[in-house]
């Protein structure tokens, strides 16, 4: 896991202003006596006070600075008012409901809340394994090799230079001083973009490969993201 969690809780953009914002939409009811030991007694971010006999607390800061969709709007420098932003965000609160909802149905929890929102009880601190059933990539670049769907919980996935790999193609480099009018312009074509294609899906199933992205293209809560550009170039015209 990435060691860095809640290092970044600092961040321009408004992030505090923003979650907070999203808190408040959670709140459902009240701070009320959900049973005869257990309390609400701050921001409730998944279930409901009433009737509630188990429960947990999130910090929704951490867990958001490990959302990679946020991840990508921070590297962008983006808030929640711009376009561009706004769609990032949307994102990241999907994967955040998602997230809490998956917890508290693993843990059998009623009711999540803010730390310090439960007392009569000892209520978890579940902020880390919120984290982990995150995903862990934003594809925001060109897939190369594997399916869109599912592509953020990959569990092997690489980036690849693509602009390398062409300029390592024969085909490719002679493409380059023809046209649309040229004979050979249309066969070089076709030609590089087979050996492209061929060279991705050897590497992809050699190395066992989910996913491939071109580099740049993926945001990771994990850091690194291993590059396969050198393994395809081995593999033209293999």
């Amino acid at each position: 896991m990435n060691q860095k969690i809640g290092s970044n809780r600092g961040r321009s953009f408004g992030l505090r202003s923003i979650v907070s914002a999203l808190l408040l939409a959670f709140v459902i009811a009240p701070a009320v006596t959900a049973a005869e030991e257990l309390a609400v007694t701050g921001q409730i971010l998944y279930g409901r006070a009433q009737g509630a006999q188990t429960g947990a607390v999130v910090d929704a800061l951490v867990v958001y600075d490990q959302i990679p969709a946020y991840m990508r709007m921070q590297e962008l420098g983006l808030s929640e008012s711009d376009a561009d932003g706004r769609v990032l965000f949307t994102k990241a609160q999907e994967v955040w409901k998602k997230a809490l909802a998956r917890i508290a149905r693993d843990m059998g929890l009623d009711v999540i809340t803010v730390p310090g929102g439960i007392e009569g009880v000892s209520a978890p601190d579940v902020t880390l394994s919120v984290i982990e059933v995150l995903p862990k990539y934003f594809v925001h670049g060109k897939l190369l090799h594997g399916r869109a769907q599912g592509a953020e919980y990959a569990e092997n996935l690489a980036e690849l230079d693509v602009q390398r790999v062409l300029d390592a193609i024969p085909a490719y480099r002679e493409l380059q001083g023809t046209s649309d009018g040229d004979a050979r312009h249309h066969m070089l074509r076709k030609q590089y973009e087979t050996e492209f294609a061929e060279a991705v899906s050897t590497v992809a199933r050699n190395g066992a490969h989910d996913v491939l992205v071109e580099a740049g293209g993926v945001t990771s809560r994990l850091g690194y993201v291993p590059e396969v550009t050198d393994s395809v170039i081995e593999a033209l015209g293999s």
